[in-house]
């Protein structure tokens, strides 16, 4: 519907207040603005890269120079200089989806639906192109609408991330707000990883930190107000556990991620908590951790919950 492609039955959507559809108005896409980034690249397999890149401003019956000066910016803008003689198909993936960006860029559109950009790429160029989207956004100032699945793109390219459960605003904020401080179970859980643990209150909240006690260890943790219950709901993300500490612990798994290991530990009171060890850790060895953040989840509706709930 932003694109142009489907009618909404009810509602409107305009553009820096332009009306482009409503129930009865539809402007087509070809006169909104709008360059569509597809999931499948979408490139003329006949066309070099030049020619694809610049088709829209063809379309528009810009003069060739005006063309050749668009293309080369577009091509340097995502760094693929040199290449507009290539056909796609003596592309990688990577540099594909880049000239599928390019001609978006050459456009000059205002608006910029993207549908899952990065999927089918390697972590690495997913990491590359990420920058690039980041990069586009912050100094072009146009309207991107990124669909994805990958909260960790999400994360990167928001300003503000808006968390919705059933049907209502869960949260909303920066997102680095949402990943550290989740103002419900359900975003905690949903947002990055983490482990959700029970634990007893310590004492009272002073300077929004609160004392809480897991597994018999005694903890501080950050909290947006004094809890009113006995119980609490911890969140303890896996690069805030640290292999030095008095909290009590048995390695039940450990995997190689390349710049850490992932360690799955469970504690002596039978709850489990994931952390990134810089060094090799054996099944069933005795860990001593310590937390060096966590984060005490917010009350619901005015009463104590805990994570078996």
């Amino acid at each position: 519907m932003i694109a142009g492609f489907q009618t909404p039955d009810a509602g409107a959507i305009a553009f820096d207040g332009r009306l482009v559809a409503d129930a009865k108005t539809l402007v087509p896409p070809e006169a909104r603005g709008v360059a569509v980034i597809f999931q499948s690249y979408a490139l003329w397999p006949h066309m070099s890269v030049a020619r694809n890149v610049g088709y829209a401003m063809k379309l528009r019956g810009a003069a060739k120079d005006d063309i050749d000066a668009g293309v080369e910016a577009a091509l340097d803008r995502v760094r693929l200089q040199g290449l507009g003689g290539r056909k796609p198909e003596a592309l990688s993936g990577g540099r594909r989806r880049r000239v599928a960006l390019a001609r978006s860029e050459a456009q000059d559109a205002s608006v910029m639906p993207c549908d899952e950009p990065l999927a089918n790429l390697d972590a690495h160029l997913r990491a590359e192109m990420t920058a690039t989207f980041a990069a586009l956004d912050r100094d072009t100032g146009r309207s991107f609408i990124y669909v994805t699945h990958d909260q960790s793109e999400a994360l990167a390219l928001a300003t503000t991330v808006v968390a919705m459960e059933g049907g209502r605003v869960a949260q909303e904020g920066p997102p680095h707000e949402l990943y550290a401080s989740p103002a419900s179970r359900q975003v905690a859980g949903f947002i990055g990883h983490g482990a959700l643990l029970d634990v007893a209150i310590g004492g009272r909240s002073a300077q929004r930190r609160t004392p809480v006690v897991l597994a018999g260890v005694t903890l501080t943790a950050r909290s947006a107000r004094s809890p009113r219950g006995p119980r609490g709901l911890l969140l303890v993300r896996p690069e805030a556990v640290r292999l030095d500490g008095t909290l009590p612990a048995c390695a039940m798994q450990a995997l190689y991620r390349g710049s850490h290991f992932e360690v799955v530990a469970r504690l002596d009171d039978g709850q489990t908590l994931t952390l990134h060890a810089p060094a090799r850790v054996a099944q069933g060895e005795r860990l001593s951790l310590s937390i060096a953040d966590a984060w005490l989840v917010p009350e619901e509706d005015g009463r104590a919950f805990t994570a078996t709930e």
